[in-house]
């Protein structure tokens, strides 16, 4: 039965990795691809009007009381949500020197730009005590397609808008450096950053146990182990299938824990039995009319068995002494026996742990986002 199921999951994975190998497939299709990249465009365009901050607008005014705000990463990062379904993936929540890392495909002639593509500036600001960005990026605007016009949230206290060209002048920073990326592979559904320098990784927050003084009941615990991946366990939409060494390795680690748990059980279970039995206290009548404990005479016996010879005297006091002696070594071959079958489980199982530790961090090495 055990392994059908192990089968049947084989069977399951390996149908995931086939599809995903197609839409990897269907999603490189040039008309596609082309079509994706015009309804970016277009969602954009739907934000048109949106204000850039709260900050830089009087109250009272209706840029002030808007619902929603947008700076220039903001614009493409909204665009991606609301596109999230037909791109395959979730866009990680940091600004354009992320979205910067996640495509490699650099544009070099104008020529060759296509609509939605991104195009970044990397500068230097004039204020010193200003946060210094990855890749000194301060700002990133959307390519219509038609020449040097773009789509962008430019100005602290502007909005949304169209430009006749994504060079400018700013007063906060100078020796501006534009790079236009393509968005190939963001329609392909890969992104993942090809950067060695910043990994991207989002904070895991500790597990706070019940018994610690950090532990309060009012506020919900947050640090649940995730699963693995490179935002979590299972493959993300825009990632390729799990390979067959993968699977094997997966479904070894399920083996292991069954095995395990099946150890621990029968260990528990051998434990209680032994106690039951060398606690038991059926009594027997001896040759003089006293009662001594079953235990006692089963012990003799089992040692009589295995060629043990026990002096037999008339002497009351001689025979106590032999029913003890005798009791005890019975106790100490059962309490052996019973400290090396958890012996030998607790090392099984710790062998069991370092090779799930092992496979876990191959698996989180192999995730990046």
């Amino acid at each position: 039965m055990h392994k059908i199921r192990v089968h049947r999951d084989e069977i399951r994975l390996q149908q995931r990795v086939e599809l995903k190998r197609k839409k990897k497939i269907r999603r490189s299709d040039p008309g596609r691809m082309y079509r994706l990249r015009l309804k970016f465009v277009e969602q954009a365009k739907r934000y048109l009007g949106i204000p850039y901050a709260k900050k830089y607008f009087e109250p009272g005014t209706p840029e002030y009381e808007s619902k929603l705000f947008l700076d220039c990463c903001g614009l493409v990062r909204r665009v991606m949500y609301d596109l999230s379904k037909e791109f395959g993936f979730v866009i990680g929540p940091w600004n354009q020197s992320y979205m910067f890392d996640t495509l490699p495909k650099t544009i070099t002639h104008l020529s060759d730009v296509q609509p939605g593509d991104l195009v970044f500036i990397s500068a230097t600001y004039y204020n010193e005590k200003m946060k210094k960005q990855r890749h000194d990026l301060t700002h990133v605007e959307i390519m219509l397609g038609n020449e040097e016009k773009t789509i962008g949230a430019r100005w602290n206290n502007g909005k949304v808008q169209f430009f006749d060209s994504y060079k400018f002048i700013s007063k906060s920073y100078h020796s501006q450096i534009y790079t236009i990326k393509s968005i190939d592979h963001w329609l392909k559904g890969i992104c993942k950053s090809y950067c060695s320098q910043h990994s991207w990784r989002r904070r895991r927050s500790t597990k706070i146990d019940k018994k610690s003084i950090f532990y309060s009941p009012d506020q919900p615990n947050r640090g649940h182990r995730r699963h693995r991946r490179t935002h979590s366990s299972k493959p993300n939409k825009g990632t390729i299938g799990s390979s067959p060494s993968s699977i094997n390795s997966s479904n070894k680690k399920v083996h292991h824990r069954r095995k395990r748990r099946r150890r621990t059980k029968r260990s528990k279970s051998h434990k209680r039995s032994s106690s039951v039995k060398l606690s038991s206290e059926t009594t027997n009548l001896n040759s003089n009319g006293e009662q001594i404990p079953l235990s006692a005479t089963s012990d003799i016996q089992s040692v009589s068995d295995n060629d043990i010879l026990v002096d037999n005297d008339d002497d009351d006091d001689d025979d106590d002494d032999d029913d003890d002696s005798v009791e005890v070594i019975g106790n100490q071959l059962a309490e052996m026996n019973c400290q090396d079958e958890q012996q030998q489980c607790d090392d099984s199982d710790s062998l069991d742990e370092a090779l799930d530790a092992e496979h876990c961090d191959d698996d989180n090495g192999n995730n990046l986002i």
